[in-house]
């Protein structure tokens, strides 16, 4: 009986724990190439950027598109984030924060609505040297916010079970 207890717990806290589902399909499976050259993703992560409405829509925008200047002060910076709360921008600090100091080429932050449930995200579209880019999708727990998708110029860096379509 106590093995069985044991194994019972083990398997719930498990299941607790974010399991990342982007490595379960192959770019073969993922991406599928265009005429034009360019691929298209239609792999398993629902809240892939590239399923802006289709598989769901921005509700509203938190923090419109914002460029800081390089020579714009660290505290300008962080007060122009502070809207996001500091758990969100806690959250979001491993992704835009580099040798310490904050830096990105431009930031939009939006909430989303996923069209297959009632639950609803914070967006990061994060411009990174270049013409790069990433996404970053959030949702928001009692205990913070829970990384639930990262693409990173198309690719699929992570995506959370509880956002995968297959």
């Amino acid at each position: 009986m106590k093995l069985f207890i044991a194994f019972s717990a083990l398997f719930v806290f498990s299941q607790a724990f974010a399991q990342d589902m982007s490595r379960t399909e192959s770019y073969r499976q993922a991406y599928r190439q265009n005429a034009d050259g360019s691929s298209t993703y239609v792999g398993g992560c629902s809240l892939h950027e590239a399923y802006e409405d289709k598989k769901f829509s921005v509700t509203s925008t938190i923090i419109e598109y914002f460029e800081p200047d390089y020579q714009m002060p660290q505290e300008k910076i962080l007060k122009k984030l502070s809207v996001m709360g500091p758990q969100l921008l806690e959250a979001v600090m491993e992704y835009i924060a580099y040798d310490g100091e904050i830096g990105f080429d431009d930031l939009t932050l939006e909430t989303i609505k996923f069209k297959h449930s009632s639950q609803s995200f914070f967006r990061f579209n994060i411009g990174v040297g270049g013409g790069n880019g990433q996404y970053l999708t959030y949702l928001q727990t009692q205990s913070g916010f829970k990384l639930v998708t990262h693409t990173f110029d198309g690719d699929l860096e992570f995506c959370d079970k509880k956002v995968w379509l297959k």
